[in-house]
């Protein structure tokens, strides 16, 4: 296996733990939120505070899409993508070394 090859995987599993702290944290917040609101219904705070954490959540929702789409990752990596996509497993790209 290429140097690249193993560049490329630990890139996407930067990637994968950036995406997964991005969006715990903010689920985490969501939680105790709720947590609060449920306490305390009639507390405004509290519902305020909810909506503030579940527009976070949303927000993070749209970057990790936004980071998913194919405009946003580089050129090299599309053969690879397409090849995932329409086989299910990964099979290196010849042209890459």
């Amino acid at each position: 296996m290429s140097d690249r090859f193993y560049c490329t995987c630990i890139l996407f599993m930067c990637l994968y733990l950036y995406v997964h702290v991005l969006l715990f944290k903010a689920v985490t917040g969501l939680r105790a939120a709720n947590s609060n609101l449920v306490s305390d219904r009639g507390n405004k705070a509290y519902a305020e505070t909810f909506q503030k954490r579940l527009e976070q959540v949303l927000d993070r929702v749209k970057q990790v899409t936004t980071g998913l789409s194919e405009e946003s990752h580089p050129g090299i990596l599309s053969p690879q993508r397409k090849n995932l996509r329409q086989t299910g497993s990964y099979e290196p790209v010849s042209s890459i070394k």
